[in-house]
């Protein structure tokens, strides 16, 4: 089986390549846009932790009176043809629409306008509407059609070594080599180092001149919060040790949520966890029910992104959730590096 993908690999590498190579010639054409782009990407295959760094990236922004507009493609959303503009002055928030990661942006950023579509035609249209000369490109690391002014790349210190290693035999969507292209490398959840943090960052650095791409690392903090759906607001919780429930998660990498589940309620929990960008079917909710029933419990705890898809399946359940965040280190020196980027055009 490793040899087969290691043959995969080789096959992956030279389909990028081509690709690579078809932008470099100008025989695909990179477009410029108006806006200042700003792309908040990875390396690896999800995980890396992107919604919650835009978020910190968008109050950034904000604090300094930056108008600005975040652009997303809304993985797996249902409605893939029609692009649509999302802002605290529209009421019909849909998250099949809009997609997981799109909605829980807008929640958070309620006066942030979210473009949700094609890359391309999002930025165009987001300026004419918003007349914003700032745009966040949520994954854009590898969108090569687009011409980007800041490429913030983010390193999950929480992996192994081994996965970075091109797909299928390991998690790089492209060779490690070509980070050279970011303007920002943030290392994140160096707080959950499985043992190979300073190995990936000795990589990372390697492949990279110092002097032109500026370092951070960031920890990964979390906060336990109680639904009430009289109020339809969170309250912080420092634990919940006493309750029986059920943990369920659909993202890329759940094993940090799997951690925390245990950090909040060390007894009476069963922990499930299905495909990154779930869709909850009825089957899936009667499941967890039932589960709940067989425990006599009455509690789930899920992530902020999967709350937004249940939540309205579980009324007269207690519901917490874990929101998480980045804490960057020297943060001040990455804003000042990051403002005085944007003052370069």
């Amino acid at each position: 089986m490793k040899i087969f993908k290691k043959k995969l690999s080789i096959l992956y590498f030279l389909l990028y390549k081509i690709n690579f190579l078809l932008y470099k010639y100008k025989i695909k054409r990179q477009f410029s846009f108006k806006p200042y782009i700003i792309s908040i990407g990875n390396i690896t295959v999800g995980g890396t932790g992107k919604t919650p760094m835009i978020i910190t990236l968008s109050q950034i922004l904000s604090n300094s009176n930056l108008n600005h507009s975040i652009v997303s493609r809304g993985y797996k959303r249902k409605n893939n043809k029609k692009i649509i503009m999302q802002s605290n002055k529209q009421a019909n928030q849909n998250i099949e629409d809009l997609g997981d990661e799109p909605f829980l942006l807008a929640q958070k950023l309620p006066l942030i306008p979210i473009i949700v579509g094609n890359k391309k035609d999002a930025i165009n249209i987001g300026f004419k509407t918003f007349l914003n000369n700032i745009m966040i490109i949520d994954d854009g690391f590898q969108s090569l059609e687009i011409k980007k002014n800041c490429d913030i790349v983010l390193i999950d210190l929480s992996r192994k070594i081994s996965e970075y290693e091109l797909l299928p035999f390991g998690l790089l969507r492209e060779p490690l080599k070509n980070i050279s292209r970011a303007h920002f490398i943030i290392f994140t959840k160096s707080n959950y180092d499985q043992g190979d943090a300073n190995k990936i960052e000795d990589l990372v650095n390697s492949q990279i001149n110092l002097k032109k791409t500026h370092i951070f690392k960031s920890r990964l903090i979390n906060d336990l919060q109680k639904y009430s759906f009289e109020t339809q607001q969170f309250t912080s919780k420092k634990n919940m040790q006493n309750k029986k429930l059920i943990g369920f998660c659909g993202i890329a990498k759940p094993l940090i949520f799997n951690k925390l589940v245990h950090t909040y309620c060390r007894k009476n929990t069963l922990i499930l966890n299905f495909a990154d960008h779930y869709n909850y079917g009825n089957k899936d909710i009667l499941k967890i029910k039932n589960k709940l029933k067989e425990m006599n419990g009455n509690t789930i705890l899920t992530t902020m992104k999967d709350f937004y898809k249940i939540k309205d399946l579980f009324q007269g359940y207690s519901i917490y959730v874990i929101d998480i965040q980045h804490e960057i280190e020297n943060l001040n020196s990455f804003k000042s590096l990051l403002l005085n980027k944007l003052l370069e055009t």
